[in-house]
């Protein structure tokens, strides 16, 4: 008989009193924070759960950053009951941090001394056995209907073959922990609710100048962290999707093709399901849609993954729609999920946040199509089912407040001169240059935040960004008359982003200037990416190539935290440092260097030693058509012909996905024939680079279709198959 096991799974918090005078920090520039910010900012938790690990003499706490709480409270723990000093590390990830404490033998709770108070808290249990070999799903809920949770379970049970299910409760007010416990019931699994009750934190990372925004929202990741660390280390495989998300694949279940696969990672996008049919007179469940909007091009929503734990590197964190330090399995083609918009209870912000919809929100009229799998899958999975759940009402919601608060517009609006609205005209800034693609709006934005705040590293470095070929000079002479900064490290961020400005106009300056940077700071990613490009551009390949094997060393097993804009706290200024990168050269992803060695050594002709490089990009970004070509080129360049075939046919493959994934938002149908121009000119390519002349006619024939938005991909798709014609052997022509 199967081990019974509590329905709930209890976690210990220590979280600090409303009248404490200490609280977190808000990483948020004040410009940024909107109306809600203050009342969604989590300052008082320090701890979300402590437990035991697989060590006796240790135990692991998941925290929030803790930022200025860990010298403010000056933490001090002991051992209960002998007493003892227990010494403890702080691993900071993106948006979460763990707390790894050393304990003696024994050791029964702990007693954390702080100069807001002293708590004595016992550690939760280990329960990694509980789950140990499981398939699970897991998610965070906040007062979904009960019927839709059940489903939920019930279907990735029945379709996906899920053998536990995990829902971390974020203080549903509908309904208790236990309730919710008690609905789930008899989906012939193990089933757990761990109460999640913290602050979510301001989600607004849609709204006007905040857009993509990722710096106080801790509770998900944190939660993240927590389902790999405490419950599911020794599972065999786990699935993060949410409750209007179920996974749907062609074949085998997403759980065998996670632990077949050779990373163990898959990452794959999903369909935006309509709440069409609408339907009137009872509530709505998943199995009642199963439509698409019919467009020429799909529309994907962000994607969810699924891991196997026993293949995660240590540094790997786990995030909401990816999972950093690992590599996805191109096995993920196979796997998809539907996101239904009519399982939502929500209201969010459109793509460019420029207005308000509640996520049920349907167009009665708009042509659709059917999602055959996933409606295939729903049928067989409720085909057999309970009666349906009655939940608690929902109190009704207050409309979201999408602009910036008074504080935030008095700033950015009738300060003129006041240095605190520069962060709000960077944001807009980088908004224009993501977003919307608008050069001359973000040229505006950044001479707005330089104005108002000549000296901040970021108003620099947006100007720059936003700076034309022709006025690079010209802005860098602007940053280079400005006082040098005193702190070193700022210093040499000042003469790496000056090299960078000086790059192309200026290259021995740029040289200099990069020089500079590394005496101050030798491990100034950026400022080496400024000199190899440098040395790459003047041909000197070898020095090109051991400054990218440099680069390598620094950024090749690091996991970047996601996403580009991040806060550091700076504990003897007691403020946060705040990097928007727009010019890329805080964070180089691995990408770059690789790419460029690989280019550096076949310049060289030493093409043994390029497949190194390109195999390994190639390897990390398997639905890159870029990084698969470079493989193809230099192995073809090796003499490895049949591996240059193979190459390049995963290179047609990974451009054939990206046609069939679509786009991510509705607003770029309007350009969809030349993006999927573009898409099957890549396609042809590689066909004709493979030597697939027969499939490369083929899609000339579907650029072609395109019409008028195809005529230039189809001019250059010609062209090649034409070249590749008059230098293949007579023997070989068709």
């Amino acid at each position: 008989m199967a081990r019974e096991y509590p329905p709930l799974i209890q976690t210990s918090a220590l979280i600090l009193p409303e009248e404490s005078p200490i609280r977190r920090l808000a990483p948020r520039p004040r410009a940024l924070r909107h109306e809600s910010y203050g009342q969604k900012f989590d300052d008082r938790t320090v701890i979300y759960d402590l437990f035991r690990s697989g060590d006796p003499c240790e135990l692991i706490a998941i925290c929030p950053p803790l930022f200025n709480l860990l010298d403010d409270l000056d933490i001090r723990i002991t051992a209960l009951p002998d007493g003892s000093p227990c010494p403890f590390r702080v691993e900071p990830r993106a948006l979460t941090e763990r707390l790894v404490i050393r304990v003696p033998e024994g050791c029964e709770s702990l007693r954390i001394a702080t100069r807001a108070g002293t708590w004595q808290v016992a550690p939760a249990p280990a329960i990694q056995a509980r789950f140990a070999g499981a398939r699970a799903i897991t998610t965070l809920s906040r007062d979904n209907d009960l019927q839709w949770i059940r489903d939920w379970v019930t279907y990735h049970v029945r379709a996906q073959g899920a053998t536990a299910a995990v829902i971390y409760d974020n203080g549903s007010r509908r309904y208790t922990p236990e309730a919710l416990a008690s609905a789930l019931e008899g989906t012939g699994v193990d089933v757990a609710v761990v109460p999640w009750p913290y602050p979510y934190g301001p989600n607004d990372h849609r709204m006007p100048a905040t857009r993509r925004v990722f710096d106080s929202n801790f509770c998900q990741t944190s939660m993240l962290d927590h389902a790999w660390q405490r419950l599911f280390a020794q599972a065999d495989a786990v699935v993060n999707a949410d409750i209007d998300e179920l996974v749907y694949t062609s074949g085998p279940s997403v759980f065998e093709r996670v632990t077949t696969s050779e990373t163990g990672f898959l990452r794959y996008t999903g369909r935006w399901i309509e709440p069409l049919p609408i339907r009137r007179g009872r509530a709505p469940r998943h199995r009642d849609f199963w439509q698409e909007l019919r467009t020429s091009v799909p529309v994907h929503c962000e994607p969810k993954w699924a891991v196997a734990p026993a293949k995660l590197p240590p540094n790997a964190q786990w995030m909401v729609h990816d999972i950093a330090g690992m590599i996805p399995d191109a096995d993920s083609e196979d796997v998809s999920f539907g996101h239904f918009r009519g399982i939502n209870t929500a209201v969010t912000i459109d793509a460019v946040g420029r207005r308000m919809l509640r996520r049920t929100w349907a167009m009665p009229f708009a042509p659709t199509r059917q999602v055959v799998p996933l409606r295939d899958a729903m049928r067989a999975a409720f085909a057999e089912d309970a009666p349906a759940l009655c939940s608690p009402p929902l109190a009704r919601q207050a409309r979201p407040e999408l602009a910036l608060s008074r504080e935030a517009r008095a700033i950015a609006k009738a300060a003129e001169h006041d240095p605190d609205a520069a962060p709000y005209w960077i944001a807009q800034a980088m908004a224009a240059q993501r977003e919307f693609n608008a050069p001359e709006e973000m040229r505006a934005h950044a001479e707005r935040a330089f104005a108002l705040a000549p000296e901040d590293p970021n108003a620099q470095e947006v100007l720059a960004a936003s700076a034309p070929a022709d006025q690079r000079i010209a802005t860098l002479e602007r940053i280079a008359a400005l006082p040098p900064p005193e702190a070193p490290e700022l210093a040499a961020d000042r003469l790496m982003l000056l090299a960078h400005l000086a790059t192309d106009a200026a290259p021995e300056r740029a040289q200099a200037l990069a020089s500079d940077a590394l005496a101050l700071c030798p491990d100034k990613p950026g400022a080496l990416l400024v000199q190899a490009r440098l040395h790459t551009a003047a041909e000197d390949h070898e020095a090109a190539v051991r400054l990218y094997g440099k680069l390598l060393a620094l950024t090749l097993d690091t996991v970047v935290p996601l996403p580009r804009q991040r806060a550091y706290y700076d504990s003897q200024s007691r403020s946060f440092r705040v990097y928007f990168d727009p010019c890329g050269l805080h964070s180089v992803p691995p990408r770059l260097p690789l790419r460029a060695q690989a280019n550096a050594l076949t310049a060289l002709a030493r093409f043994e030693e390029a497949v190194a490089p390109a195999a390994t990009l190639a390897a990390r970004e398997p639905f890159v058509f870029v990084s698969q070509m470079l493989h193809a080129r230099v192995l073809r360049r090796a003499g490895d012909g049949a591996g240059a075939r193979a190459a390049a046919l995963r290179a047609a493959q990974a451009a054939r996905v990206d046609l069939l994934r679509g786009v991510t938002t509705r607003h770029f149908l309007p350009r969809h024939k030349r993006w999927s121009a573009e898409r099957l000119l890549e396609i042809g390519q590689a066909q004709v680079f493979a030597r697939d002349t027969a499939a490369a006619e083929v899609t000339m024939g579907e650029i072609a279709a395109l019409g008028r938005p195809g005529r230039d991909a189809l001019a250059q798709l010609r062209a090649l198959l034409e070249k590749h014609r008059k230098a293949a052997p007579r023997a070989q022509r068709p």
